[in-house]
């Protein structure tokens, strides 16, 4: 697979030990030790069932939220989570988590439930929807999007 860079990704079910005191019950349902072994890259997808539910304006179920957590890298840097935003017959959204980055990042000021962006004002449940407009074009060049 490696000499004609392949990538096999498997997915797999986890389990719960039953009667497990002490130690982390979750186990995989299939591979065995040997799995977890030769993986090179793993990652554990998690969402709580109901509060991570995304629902529009008639509250039909429209998506989910969640979080990866990478359990073990051997390429990269391990024990890194991030968070996603998928939308049934749409996909993965490309800038979900983009202004928690770019508060952290000291690009964007927030103060309260406000933020800040040169000379834009605006609140977090409008960021995603404005940002492909022309008032945050010059966010788009600076972040090299256009």
């Amino acid at each position: 697979m490696r000499k004609h860079k392949v990538a096999l990704v498997i997915i797999n079910q986890i389990r719960n030990k039953v009667g497990v005191m002490y130690g982390n019950p979750d186990t995989m349902a299939a591979g065995g030790k040997s799995l977890e072994y030769y993986l090179g890259v793993n990652l554990k997808t998690i969402s709580n069932k109901t509060s991570d539910l995304i629902k529009d304006d008639n509250k039909k179920v429209i998506g989910i939220t969640g979080k990866v957590r990478n359990t073990k890298n051997k390429v990269s840097i391990p024990f890194r989570e991030t968070e996603f935003q998928l939308i049934y017959n749409e996909g993965l959204d490309p800038y979900f988590g983009l202004l928690d980055q770019l508060v952290a990042d000291d690009i964007v000021q927030r103060a309260g439930a406000w933020y800040t962006f040169e000379s834009n004002k605006f609140q977090k449940k409008n960021f995603y929807d404005e940002f492909l407009t022309d008032s945050f074009k010059g966010l788009r060049d600076r972040l090299g999007l256009e």
